[in-house]
């Protein structure tokens, strides 16, 4: 009789237990974290069973708020209601009220705002005068960092990010090790417009190091990295060179000394083992200035366009193009296509332009030796049957193309 008494108050108590579970359950909101990047839109959602009852729309009231409260929005036996919505969330907030009785609670906020971090968005609903809390969404705001940038001067490296949030420590590592971070100076600001924050830091660094700079976004789970070899100093790189130049002719020469010396008969070939080190190279001897003979200048009807050419000057001369039709003027240099090449035997340089003309246009190619401080020109007149060049087999005396300047 005592174990039959005892088995009814078990099975009464787990009924009660039961309950208040399933009370508990029911009324406790579902929380949900989203995130939302800075300047796009968020969906915070909110579903539950549908809300279609004898009275729906009527007595029913949906609020969205935060945890100040503040309202972000509010709908009202049927209606979108504005007038207790707070001025932060005015013009930013979207409901689907065509899926509101499906039970579709979903707000959008559109665009994020870096105010926006941390929010608390709870969602309560009333029908027919019973108060529910259906959902609680916090929003993580987040923007990506820009891939670094790094300056290297004067044995100091300087990485810079900005756009990015929130705030996070720039990371440091060499080929065998993270830098710690007192052995960084960084500096943080935030733009006062868009709330993202920029971030410089700077590290010292030796010649010949491995390093890259990262940045890590613990919302977007999003790292950005850029790394750099450390190049030798010029300095050194000089110094290395004349020690080289210094020391191998030396050790040639005590060599073929030593060779002749010891054996008489290598005298006659000790001169081609000094050949083993390379000779340094000449020094650039320097090039007289040379008079570039008088260019000549064709035209292709065809494709409309004039050629000058002419070769054997020196030092390299500077070419310009004048045109006059209706006026007299000055080609641009994006106007004009040069080619001036310097021959490796003479030392002298060739020449080749070439411009795009039209009918009935004088056209003068002009080349400036800036040394000599002399200019030799030709001029070709562009007719509708035919070109007329001033000096086509070079008659005229080479003077009259010259034009001396003091």
């Amino acid at each position: 009789m005592v174990c039959v008494h005892l088995k009814m108050a078990v099975g009464i108590v787990l009924a009660v237990l039961l309950y208040v579970i399933s009370v508990v359950s029911s009324t406790h909101p579902k929380e949900q974290t989203v995130v939302g990047i800075i300047g796009q839109p968020v969906l915070l959602p909110c579903d539950r069973s549908t809300l279609a009852t004898p009275n729906y729309p009527t007595k029913t009231r949906i609020y969205w708020q935060d945890l100040t409260p503040r309202v972000l929005h509010v709908f009202k036996d049927g209606n979108e209601e504005y007038v207790h919505q707070n001025l932060w969330y005015k013009n930013r907030t979207t409901i689907n009220t065509d899926q509101l009785a499906s039970g579709n609670l979903s707000l959008l906020l559109n665009p994020v705002n870096v105010r926006d971090n941390l929010l608390t968005c709870k969602v309560f609903l009333i029908i027919n005068g019973v108060n529910s809390q259906e959902c609680q969404i916090t929003v993580n705001v987040a923007a990506s960092y820009q891939k670094p940038t790094l300056n290297f001067t004067d044995m100091t490296l300087v990485c810079t990010t900005h756009g990015g949030f929130p705030e996070h420590q720039v990371t440091w590592r060499t080929h065998n090790r993270t830098l710690e971070r007192h052995e960084a100076v960084t500096k943080t600001t935030q733009d006062p417009g868009t709330g993202t924050y920029n971030i410089s830091s700077q590290v010292n660094v030796t010649e010949g190091q491995n390093i890259t700079c990262s940045i890590y976004n613990p919302i977007l789970n999003e790292t950005q990295s850029n790394f750099i070899v450390i190049p030798a100093s010029k300095e050194e790189n000089h110094l290395l060179k004349w020690i080289l130049a210094a020391v191998c002719p030396l050790v040639v020469l005590l060599t073929a000394v030593v060779l002749c010396v010891k054996y008489p008969n290598l005298r006659k070939s000790w001169r081609k083992m000094i050949h083993c080190c390379p000779e340094p190279e000449p020094e650039n001897t320097a090039q007289e200035p040379a008079r570039f003979p008088t260019p000549s200048v064709t035209v292709n009807k065809t494709n409309m366009n004039a050629t000058c050419s002419t070769q054997g000057g020196y030092p390299q001369p500077v070419v310009t193009w004048t045109i006059q039709d209706r006026g007299n003027h000055t080609l641009d240099p994006w106007e004009v296509q040069t080619n001036i090449t310097l021959d490796s035997e003479s030392g002298l340089y060739s020449v080749w332009s070439q411009v795009n003309i039209t009918e009935n246009q004088t056209v003068t190619c002009h080349i400036f030796n800036p040394v000599l401080r002399e200019t030799v020109s030709n001029t070709t007149i562009v007719s509708p049957s035919k070109s007329i060049n001033t000096d086509p087999a070079g008659a005229c005396d080479r003077t009259q193309h010259l034009i001396f300047m003091n």
